[in-house]
């Protein structure tokens, strides 16, 4: 079954944006992923998927997530290089990620000022989308990496992560109608999963530790919404 998250969060303008787009995949797209693959052939990667964590100014909730991370990715480790991305400049965090050698890290620091288009919205939600189209850009345009699995600062992985992701890249690799995958599932309790070899297809977009390609991100990113509306729910 895919794996569970620690927290269940909510995002709903994502959600909206994401399901009103249609990925297209151009010819010229798979010339240019054909004479990649050629100049590569040499020095083949061997990554699944990098993995980015989302973090801004939470230290213990990223060394929990980080922790758990490393317990199950030691063995697959040259296939799911680990990143963490902090927005902002709080120092425990980038302390606490700079004391990780195994894990890259990066930082986005945006001094320009916020400018809200709705009365009584948060800036904070502001930051976060562009947090995230920095860092995809960063990860799949600046260091080329054809697949990337995004996770947030207060999510715990389940042992059967890594296997099921390398599994669900190849569905993504043939399956060009699938959009990105999901490791989260609301139902994904012990005394709900009847069949732990099930995969669904769903046309909801859950968010919380999804994985998507190169291809499909070169299409959201310049859509990319300005604001991400994220809500705790029970």
């Amino acid at each position: 079954s895919p794996p569970a998250n620690q927290i269940s969060r909510v995002d709903l303008p994502l959600i909206r944006f994401l399901l009103s787009v249609q990925v297209r995949h151009f010819s010229a797209q798979s010339h240019d992923a054909g004479r990649l693959a050629l100049a590569g052939a040499d020095q083949p990667d061997l990554s699944v998927a990098a993995v980015v964590i989302m973090a801004c100014n939470r230290p213990d909730y990223l060394h929990r997530t980080v922790e758990s991370i490393l317990k199950y990715q030691k063995a697959v480790a040259s296939k799911f290089p680990l990143f963490i991305s902090q927005d902002g400049t709080n120092g425990e965090v980038k302390n606490k990620a700079l004391s990780y050698t195994q894990i890259t890290f990066m930082q986005h620091v945006d001094l320009e000022p916020v400018h809200t288009e709705s009365p009584g919205e948060h800036i904070a939600y502001y930051k976060i989308a562009n947090h995230y189209k920095w860092a995809l850009d960063e990860l799949f345009t600046k260091r080329n990496f054809r697949r990337v699995i995004i996770l947030e600062d207060d999510m715990e992985i389940a042992p059967d992560f890594f296997d099921y992701f390398e599994a669900a890249a190849k569905l993504l690799d043939t399956d060009k109608s699938i959009m990105a995958v999901s490791s989260w599932n609301d139902n994904g309790q012990k005394q709900f999963v009847y069949d732990p070899k099930a995969l669904y297809r769903s046309d909801f977009f859950p968010g919380l530790g999804w994985m998507l390609t190169k291809s499909t991100w070169m299409e959201l990113s310049p859509k990319w919404p300005k604001i991400l509306l994220i809500g705790m729910i029970g």
